[in-house]
């Protein structure tokens, strides 16, 4: 799967110190990242499913051109219409909004954790952060993306995902799988969003104080 695109609309949250925020400016921050992750994913999501598509044609597999790419949006529009473009998206959209405040919360208290412990914001501390908030947030949200990934695979293939409706789907599921269905695959997507959450976060943050001091510097 496309992991929940939310990481990169998140990165430049963990920036300041909780401490230096005023009561409502998380909630601003939380509300600007996520509708920004929602517009993005709303607009690149027809890729998104043409992708996953073609993971599953085995004439898309075996050649690997860029032909099969106008072939797949035909196919789907042929079958399904230009709702089928959007088939999984109301999960994603969903899960846009927790896994941002879940993220943001969770670095911002993991950075301030780490100031009362005397640590500096060091890029092993950064990183420690990033991780605690990536992990946290994929796995609250990973039912969604789970969903989102049934959905896209269209109604041969859908797996016990009957409706398009998420919570419908997911009550579908939970019936004839059980709970443990919807975690399937998580694993191995913490091995790919752990890393990336920890490099995001210590990137951005090295980034930001960078261009803090070189910003006091000049004044």
């Amino acid at each position: 799967m496309r992991k929940l695109d939310t990481d990169a609309p998140v990165r430049f949250l963990g920036s300041r110190n909780v401490r230096d925020l005023d009561a409502m400016e998380p909630v601003y921050r939380i509300a600007c990242a996520g509708s920004a992750a929602a517009v993005g994913n709303t607009i690149t999501y027809p890729l998104d499913l043409v992708r996953a598509r073609m993971t599953l044609t085995p004439s898309a597999a075996d050649s690997g051109t860029l032909n099969e790419i106008p072939a797949t949006f035909q196919r789907i529009y042929r079958a399904e219409g230009v709702v089928g473009f959007f088939r999984g998206l109301p999960p994603t959209l969903v899960a846009v909004m927790p896994f941002v405040a879940l993220q943001q919360t969770t670095m911002d208290l993991s950075k301030a954790f780490a100031g009362d412990c005397g640590w500096d914001p060091s890029p092993p501390v950064l990183m420690l952060c990033g991780a605690s908030a990536g992990l946290l947030a994929q796995t609250c949200v990973y039912p969604l993306d789970v969903m989102r990934r049934r959905m896209q695979l269209g109604p041969a293939v859908r797996g016990g995902v009957s409706a398009d409706w998420t919570w419908l789907a997911l009550r579908s599921v939970m019936q004839k799988e059980g709970v443990r269905s919807l975690f399937a695959g998580i694993v191995p997507t913490y091995i790919k969003t752990v890393p990336t959450a920890m490099v995001g976060a210590t990137v951005c943050v090295s980034l930001v104080q960078h261009f803090q001091r070189q910003s006091a510097r000049h004044k």
